[in-house]
């Protein structure tokens, strides 16, 4: 069964979305713990397939694995340094794991490669707030509410600065 879906994922790597995206606690992680070894069978079979890689990276955060999933995303990356939702993904690993520098280094990045996104915008605010940075901050938030005038994590924090 490992073999044969391993095969199907290596066809339609964001098939493993649909399992990332059922909430936390509605799945067993056996179910998890299956799924990265079908990735782990796919990669051997596809190494270079920067996708699987960032999934297995997901799979692993999922996992509560972190240094194994930022592991997985810096190769999906090496492999396809364009590859927005993988530096998005090391962003919040990053930012998960206190590394606020590479958090910043890989959103940063993300953004010059177009991840026009609110919620990496408001992100980013929060990470440069955090380290003092508040006109960064505020420009940041300020892209946010331009993306998403209705985000309002975003109008918040940005109230929240200082003047």
């Amino acid at each position: 069964g490992i073999a044969e879906l391993s095969r199907l994922i290596s066809l339609e790597p964001d098939f493993v979305d649909a399992f990332l995206s059922i909430p936390t606690g509605r799945v067993d992680e056996k179910v998890f713990a299956i799924l990265l070894e079908t990735l782990y069978v796919a990669l051997e079979r596809q190494p270079e397939q920067a996708e699987l890689h960032y999934h297995c990276g997901r799979v692993l955060a999922r996992l509560g694995r972190d240094d194994a999933a930022i592991d997985e995303t810096e190769r999906a990356v090496s492999i396809n340094p364009k590859f927005t939702r993988a530096l998005i993904e090391l962003g919040k690993l990053y930012s998960r794991t206190d590394r606020t520098f590479d958090a910043m280094t890989r959103l940063e990045r993300a953004v010059a490669e177009g991840a026009e996104y609110a919620d990496v915008f408001c992100m980013l605010g929060n990470l440069y707030r955090d380290q003092g940075q508040v006109a960064r901050a505020r420009r940041a938030y300020h892209r946010a509410l331009t993306l998403n005038h209705r985000y309002e994590e975003a109008r918040t924090a940005l109230e929240a600065l200082p003047v």
